[in-house]
C-alpha cells in the first residue's frame, strides 16, 4: 500500500495527469488480469491513471540505451494505455505484442509513438522488469529492476530539455 500512495505523490509532484473522455470497461479489464496478471502495484496505476496523459513532459532514465533516448539521457512516458481493445488500451496492445511474438510482457503505457512500456510477466529471473519494446526494430531493451524504481527515475523534462532532432523527417528552423 505504501508503494501505490508513493506512485501517487510523484505523480502529483510531476504535475498530474490529464484524461482522455475513454472510460474502463470492466469486462476487458477481467479478460485481460485473467490472461495476464502484472501485479498489484501496475493494475492500480491502470485503475488509476488509465487513458491519461501526464500535463508536462515527463522523462525516464534507462539501465540500456533505446533508440529514443534524448540527449538529456531521458525517454518520454507518453499515453498510458487503459482497459479498453482499441489503441488506446492494454487489450490491443497485447495483440500487437502476441503479432510481433512478444509474449510475457504487458504494455501499460507508450514510449515514443508506436512503442510500448512493458512489464515483464515471465516466471523467472525477468519477472517485474520494465521493458521499453521498439515497434521499429522489435527489440526490448531494459529500462528498469522494477515499476517502482521506473516511477523513481520520472521528472519533469523542460521545454529546452525536448530533443526533436532525431526524428526522422523533423528539422527546425533558425527562425522559429
Amino acid at each position: 500500500m505504501k508503494a501505490i500512495q508513493s506512485i501517487r505523490k510523484k505523480i502529483k509532484e510531476l504535475g498530474g495527469v490529464e484524461f482522455s473522455d475513454k472510460k474502463t470497461d470492466q469486462k476487458i479489464r477481467d479478460q485481460v488480469l485473467k490472461k495476464m496478471n502484472p501485479g498489484e502495484l501496475l493494475v492500480d496505476f491502470i485503475d488509476n491513471y488509465g487513458f491519461g496523459s501526464f500535463k508536462k513532459n515527463i522523462g525516464f532514465k534507462t539501465i540500456e540505451k533505446i533508440p529514443v533516448t534524448g540527449k538529456n539521457g531521458l525517454s518520454e512516458v507518453g499515453f498510458i494505455f487503459g482497459w479498453s481493445n482499441d489503441e488506446s488500451g492494454v487489450k490491443w496492445h497485447l495483440e500487437q505484442l502476441e503479432e510481433d511474438t512478444i509474449a510475457n510482457y504487458f504494455p501499460f503505457a507508450e514510449g515514443y509513438p508506436g512503442d510500448c512500456l512493458c512489464i515483464s510477466t515471465k516466471m523467472n529471473t525477468d519477472k517485474g522488469k520494465i521493458y521499453y519494446w521498439s515497434h521499429d526494430d522489435g527489440e526490448l531493451y531494459l529500462v528498469s529492476n522494477s515499476f517502482e524504481e521506473f516511477i523513481k527515475s520520472w521528472e519533469v523534462i523542460s521545454e529546452e530539455q525536448v530533443d526533436l532532432s532525431g526524428l526522422i523527417g523533423f528539422s527546425l528552423d533558425d527562425d522559429l
